[in-house]
This record gives structure tokens, C-alpha cells and sequence, in this order.
């Protein structure tokens, strides 16, 4: 899915041309379901492993969550 979506922006088809795919009511109920699903700390400490991982090459100077650094 996410590849189509790169395809169709690299052959301009940008998004603010394309549909919305939800509603405002949905979305926020969309977000209040996600914001009662549990994640386990394990899968915390992967995601801020992840974000952390860019920051600490030698080659790069930033990455993810640059403005937590403020």
C-alpha cells in the first residue's frame, strides 16, 4: 500500500488531489479506539530504539523526535 502511494506521488498524483478516505467523526473515533489499545513495554522500548537509531550513526547529525531535544 505505502509503495503505491510513493508511485502515484512520484507520477503526481499528490495527496491533497486525492479523496478523503474518512470523516472527521471517524477519525476521532478512530483515534479514541487506537488510544485504548495496550502496547507492551517491549514493543515501547523497539519503537524508541528505532527512533534513537539515526541520532547515534556516526554519519548522521539528527533524526526521529528532533524537537524532543529542545
Amino acid at each position: 500500500m505505502e509503495r503505491q502511494a510513493l508511485r502515484e506521488q512520484l507520477a503526481g498524483d499528490r495527496p491533497e488531489r486525492s479523496a478523503p478516505v474518512v470523516d472527521l467523526a471517524d477519525l476521532l473515533h478512530l483515534q479514541e479506539a487506537t488510544a485504548a489499545v495496550h502496547v507492551a513495554d517491549t514493543v515501547l522500548d523497539l519503537a524508541v530504539r528505532l527512533c534513537r537509531a539515526p541520532r547515534t550513526g556516526a554519519r548522521t547529525r539528527l533524526g526521529a523526535l528532533v524537537r524532543t531535544r529542545r
